[in-house]
């Protein structure tokens, strides 16, 4: 025992089981845009993590961020305070 009264136990390097692999895409949609078709592909064909989407205000707000201007409740609003 040592000295909080606790086994000793053998220290081990903590071993995680491997993720699962990824499910396999869809194929992709028939598009009428081909250049539209050719940027998703490249997203999806993309590393993991590599890919960065740049996005309107509306986004953040469904997402649970408060916006900019709302009264009492933006962010604005909150910094005056």
């Amino acid at each position: 025992r040592d000295v909080f009264g606790v086994f000793n136990v053998k220290e081990e390097p903590l071993t995680l089981p491997s993720p699962p692999p990824p499910l396999p895409l869809p194929p992709p949609p028939t598009e009428a845009n081909p250049a539209l078709s050719r940027f998703a592909q490249l997203i999806r064909e993309a590393p993991p993590k590599s890919v960065i989407v740049l996005v309107g205000a509306g986004a953040s707000v469904s997402a649970g961020i408060p916006d900019f201007r709302t009264p009492g409740t933006g962010l604005y609003s909150n910094l005056q305070k």
